[in-house]
């Protein structure tokens, strides 16, 4: 979290940073200055710096889940892997890592590389009875990259361990990691999100081998949004460098069936995307990206 003045760490201070893994449709908007992420029906964790009257500091984690009367209610987990203030840049960074995290996860898969973390929110208030607060919501999403450095634009990569570097409008993107050959051996994993035909249909999706993983699709112009139920069956064609897989899903009520062809083009040629949907509703879609990135992972 960077913040307008923190030349003196002030006692009865608390600094939280939230975030959530698994949220449903964590697809960045066509212009890419948004997500369409549900955070509240993902995992919501948070992390925090607290000063007590003395100033000494402590920095702890936690899990959050919004109130019905549309609050957020917050349980402390433990204590951080660390934390720092730095009083020259302005800047308080907590690290907790992943493994401390994924015992906490239900929404789905647990937290990795590749993993999509949106609804990037920023908090700072006093703990004295007249509180005084600061909020901002950060509004896009940021993608776990091992070893990347991460940059201020919409999909930031982290570490193994999850660092929260949130600004009061924490909007930030990662530098996607080259994509793998296809003699590197067979991809196991792909992630994925963007839009094809100038961005009238965006998708997000997760998937490996198992299989398992999850798939967000939004067609504007059929005016049709799916959601995966099951990934059913994964295969990966190293002769085309092409993944299929197969689920169940819905749209708005109606039970559907899904079939999707990705292809990573490794920076050399277009990534591409097309899918079948069958059942209560059907449509058939492909082309090459438009805007987004899918990544094969081996």
């Amino acid at each position: 979290m960077k913040v307008s003045d923190l030349s003196v760490v002030p006692p009865a201070g608390n600094w939280r940073m939230n975030f959530t893994a698994n949220a449903p449709n964590s697809v960045l908007s066509p212009r890419g200055d948004y997500t369409f992420a549900m955070s509240d029906r993902g995992d919501q964790f948070w992390v925090r710096a607290t000063t007590d009257e003395t100033g000494a500091a402590a920095f702890t984690y936690g899990t959050a889940v919004r109130n019905g009367n549309g609050s957020i209610g917050y349980t402390e987990k433990g204590t951080a892997d660390s934390g720092a203030f730095n009083t020259a840049n302005g800047t308080i960074t907590i690290k907790v890592a992943v493994s401390k995290l994924n015992p906490f996860v239900a929404a789905g898969p647990a937290i990795h590389n590749g993993s999509i973390l949106a609804g990037l929110r920023g908090e700072a208030f006093t703990s004295n009875v007249n509180a005084i607060s600061d909020d901002t919501r950060g509004g896009t999403q940021f993608t776990i990259g091992c070893g990347a450095a991460g940059t201020p634009s919409p999909t930031p990569t982290g570490s193994p361990t999850a660092t929260a570097t949130a600004t009061p409008s924490p909007t930030a993107t990662a530098t996607p990691s080259p994509s793998p050959t296809a003699a590197a051996g067979p991809v196991i994993k792909a992630t994925g999100g963007g839009s094809i035909l100038n961005k009238v249909v965006n998708f997000g999706f997760k998937v490996d081998h198992i299989p398992s993983g999850h798939l967000n699709y939004q067609d504007d112009e059929l005016g049709m949004h799916l959601v995966s139920d099951s990934i059913d069956s994964y295969s990966y064609d190293a002769s085309s460098n092409q993944i299929t897989f197969t689920g169940h899903g819905h749209v708005d009520r109606d039970a559907v069936v899904f079939t999707v062809t990705i292809r990573d083009g490794g920076g050399s040629t277009a990534d591409t995307f097309s899918i079948m949907i069958t059942g209560g509703r059907t449509s058939s879609r492909s082309g090459p990206l438009s805007n987004g990135d899918i990544q094969f992972h081996r």
